[in-house]
């Protein structure tokens, strides 16, 4: 919902430029709700980027579902990743109370949101919540359900960042050559140096 920015679903995605340039990604994402009657509010997907190793915020973007009255939509894009954090752009919005006012990396019309600090949602950063994810992690937003969204440093893993990632501590100097990281790129394991 682009009014409220309330999240219905999300996916998170570990990506690797030396690996998957060239990879195609297809997402499934569902409305936690759907109105049965033709229904006034903006649905849209917002994409965050972060950088794994250090947590940095990279940019944002935002793809409008222009007919949602329909049920299924099918959307592509190609994102280019800005080449470091300094690439986006904030703006003056002094109705982001407990946030930080950013620009879409992908706005033509100068569109912009709340990008709210840890415990805060909604549009303005005005909705408190207990976030959930380890201290460690990103709190980036809440669902629909009152479940937070987490981005994990490096060595977790998990929803809300409570696992350790052993894959990468038990074959850390095994498997990394010539000053390489070692990454867990999903949730069940699969380990790519």
């Amino acid at each position: 919902n682009s009014d409220e920015r309330t999240i219905h679903s999300y996916e998170q995605l570990t990506y690797l430029p030396m690996q998957d340039c060239k990879i195609k990604f297809n997402l499934y994402l569902f409305y936690a709700i759907r109105p049965k009657k033709p229904d006034p509010t903006q649905y849209s997907i917002h994409i965050d980027i972060f950088e794994k190793i250090s947590l940095k915020y990279r940019g944002s973007w935002l793809l409008l579902l222009n007919y949602s009255f329909l049920p299924v939509h099918r959307i592509a894009v190609q994102l280019t990743i800005p080449r470091s954090n300094s690439d986006f752009e904030s703006c003056a919005d002094t109705n982001c109370i407990n946030g930080r006012c950013v620009r879409y990396s992908n706005s033509l019309h100068d569109t912009t949101f709340c990008r709210c600090h840890r415990g805060w949602s909604g549009r303005f950063c005005t909705i408190p919540f207990t976030c959930s994810c380890s201290a460690d992690s990103l709190c980036i937003a809440k669902t629909v359900n009152q479940r937070s969204v987490c981005v994990c440093p490096v060595e977790k893993f998990g929803s809300r960042c409570l696992l350790d990632n052993v894959a990468c501590q038990k074959d850390q100097f095994k498997t990394c050559q010539n000053g390489g990281q070692c990454m867990l790129t999903n949730e069940y394991g699969e380990v790519k140096t």
